[in-house]
Order: structure tokens, then C-alpha cells, then sequence
């Protein structure tokens, strides 16, 4: 199961702001507002009752606001809470995949939000594509992406973060640099050498 990333350590970050914040639907701007990084928290009742409105809320707030859209690039990250003991990874909950999905039919911004140096970009698309366990010897060796959905999804993320750079008026050299940087963690993901 995924966890939600830990901060090194309990200090602030820029203008006394804390690191990291996990952040839940209770005060979300408040809670954002004093932060430098976000951890989307998705609740279980959330998925399981496929509650996407407030989840959908909180992102636009980060997507419409200038200042947001700028502090929070290449920092969020999501993590489900209630699933601590399902061994399984995200991209293995059926429920999570769906809930996520979902999310992202309204708010494919995600590109432009995710971290870029973990494992967000490519739990996003493993639970945005079809995938499988492949297993060798009665053991997990590793799972397997349709290639061709990954990359629509990938343009389908690519023309989100897009809109948010031109929304905010961000300069195109950031643009490039942020695709390079996505291209790079993807082909890592899927063991491609070329996209």
C-alpha cells in the first residue's frame, strides 16, 4: 500500500510554512494556505460511496488560484486512508482506480501538481491505465500497461498541465522543462527506453 510521504523533519518550510500538510476536506484552504506541500488525502467512505465532489473542490482551489497554481507545482501528492491493511498497491483497488479516475475526468491538472522526484506520476498513471500483475514462477515480477492508453492518458495530462500554464500565464520554457522531467519518470515507470 502506498504511504503518504513523512517530512524528514518537523521544521518549517518558506515564510515558516510547515513542509508538508496532509490535508483532508475539513478547512482545506486554511490548511493549504499554511503549507509548501500537500498530501491529497482521499478517504475510504469517499471511495467506497464514490463521493467526488469535495475531492473535485479541493483541487480546483489549487488550479484557479494563481498563487496556488504557482507554490504547488511539483508539490502535491494523494494517498487513500482506510487502506493500511490491504496489501494490494493503489493501481490494485479497483475502487481507488475508479475513484481516481473519476477525479481526473473533472481535474486533469495533475502533471503540473505532482511531485516529480517519487512515485506520484507513476502511481497516477498505473491507475489511470489497464494494467496487470505479471508473474513469473508463482512470483510478482512486475505489471504490465497497455502502451497505447498510456499514452492518451499521458496527452490527456499533457493538455491539462497546458491549460494551467497558459491559465496562469506560465513561461513555456517551464512547460518544456516539466514534460521532459514527466517523460523521463514515465519511460522509467514503464521500462520503455523511448516514448
Amino acid at each position: 500500500m502506498r504511504k503518504a510521504p513523512k517530512p524528514a523533519n518537523q521544521n518549517t518550510g518558506r515564510i515558516g510554512r510547515p513542509l508538508i500538510s496532509r490535508v483532508t476536506a475539513d478547512d482545506f484552504h486554511a490548511q493549504v494556505s499554511a503549507s509548501d506541500f500537500v498530501v491529497i488525502e482521499f478517504s475510504k467512505r469517499e471511495v467506497e460511496e464514490g463521493l467526488i465532489g469535495t475531492a473535485v473542490e479541493r483541487l480546483m482551489l489549487l488550479s484557479d488560484t494563481p498563487e496556488f497554481a504557482d507554490r504547488f507545482m511539483d508539490g502535491i501528492t494523494f494517498t487513500f486512508s482506510g487502506y493500511d491493511n490491504d496489501p494490494r498497491p493503489v493501481h490494485q483497488i479497483p475502487e481507488c482506480v475508479a475513484y481516481l479516475r473519476n477525479i481526473t475526468n473533472a481535474w486533469p491538472f495533475w502533471y503540473h501538481f505532482l511531485e516529480k522526484k517519487g512515485d506520484s506520476i507513476a502511481i497516477l498513471m498505473l491507475c489511470l491505465c489497464d494494467s496487470k500483475v505479471v508473474f513469473q514462477n508463482g512470483s510478482q515480477i512486475g505489471t504490465s500497461i497497455d502502451m497505447a492508453q498510456l499514452s492518451k492518458e499521458m496527452m490527456r495530462m499533457f493538455d491539462g498541465m497546458n491549460a494551467v500554464h497558459t491559465m496562469h500565464h506560465f513561461p513555456e520554457h517551464l512547460n518544456r522543462r516539466m514534460t521532459d522531467v514527466i517523460v523521463e519518470r514515465v519511460k522509467a515507470m514503464s521500462g520503455r527506453a523511448d516514448r
